[in-house]
C-alpha cells in the first residue's frame, strides 16, 4: 500500500485532477486511473486519454447553467472530442 500512496503523490494527472475537482475529492478509481495514465499513456484503447475538462466543454454544453456543470466532473476525452465524466449526486440514488 506505500507504494501506490507515493506513486499517487507524485501523479502529475491527478494533481490537475484535484485542482479541478476543488472542493470535491477525486474518487480513489479515478486517481489510480491518474496514476496509471502517467505510467502507460499509451495502453488505452483507441483515442481515449484521461484530461480534465481544459476547454470547459461541459459549462458549454449546459449552456452556462452552474446547476448543470457544477455536478459534472470530466475525466476523459477521445478523438473526436466526447466527453467522459462522473456525475455528482449528493446521497445515493434510492432503490
Amino acid at each position: 500500500m506505500k507504494i501506490l500512496k507515493r506513486r499517487i503523490d507524485i501523479s502529475e494527472t491527478l494533481k490537475e485532477f484535484d485542482k479541478k475537482f476543488g472542493k470535491d475529492k477525486v474518487p480513489q478509481m479515478l486517481a489510480d486511473l491518474c496514476v496509471y495514465w502517467d505510467e502507460n499513456p499509451e495502453f488505452f484503447a483507441g483515442s481515449f486519454e484521461v484530461s480534465y475538462d481544459e476547454y470547459d466543454g461541459v459549462r458549454d454544453w449546459f449552456k452556462g447553467s452552474e446547476a448543470g456543470y457544477t455536478k459534472i466532473k470530466v475525466f476523459g476525452i477521445d478523438g473526436i472530442d466526447s466527453l467522459f465524466g462522473l456525475r455528482l449526486i449528493e446521497s445515493p440514488v434510492p432503490g
